[in-house]
């Protein structure tokens, strides 16, 4: 994505190019799975806790990224389904995602953490809705959000949408990590 590459035919759907693609979860996510697959990957012992909730949170976060594209963005632009797993977002929102979860529970040799260690993969929603929230509040004109900022359409029912969305989007990411770690095979 950064470098604009199409193998897909072209789609210009949540894309952008540069250092800009990091206005995205889903791409903040893919690099957190990225780094913390490499570190898993160098460490010499897998089972410690610290590795445990990175790769919990990490896995977390792009599960979220797909969920959300699957049962939230899809849906709602049901005629773009097709661009929303074209060119890049093929693997940041459908194969990094899947892999990621099947690693988690069956091959990664991670062991399941204490449940009140599940809120740390909190800790990347939290970080990325500040700065979300922050990027769409201050750019409304009119009082109205606009789409060029809210580019998920969280806040598509107006400002008064984050007291939903933000408790839901934590609610989902706590329930994620929580099933994730429930049926971890180890």
């Amino acid at each position: 994505m950064v470098f604009g590459i199409q193998f897909m035919g072209k789609s210009k759907l949540l894309t952008t190019t540069n250092i800009s693609v990091l206005k995205f979860f889903t791409i903040d996510s893919n690099i957190l799975m990225g780094l913390t697959s490499l570190i898993y990957l160098l460490s010499k012992k897998k089972t410690n806790t610290f590795l445990s909730i990175l790769k919990i949170s990490a896995t977390t976060s792009v599960t979220l990224t797909f969920l959300v594209t699957s049962f939230y963005l899809v849906p709602m632009n049901f005629n773009l389904f097709f661009d929303f797993y074209k060119n890049s977002n093929l693997f940041f929102h459908l194969i990094t995602p899947i892999l990621s979860i099947i690693t988690y529970l069956f091959f990664d040799e991670v062991v399941k953490i204490k449940k009140s260690y599940l809120t740390w993969n909190l800790l990347p929603v939290f970080l990325y809705s500040n700065f979300y929230i922050t990027n769409v509040l201050t750019h409304m004109k009119n009082n109205k959000v606009s789409y060029e900022y809210d580019f998920y359409g969280f806040l598509i029912g107006g400002v008064k949408s984050i007291i939903i969305v933000i408790p839901l989007i934590f609610f989902l990411t706590y329930w994620i990590g929580a099933t994730l770690n429930k049926y971890k095979k180890m």
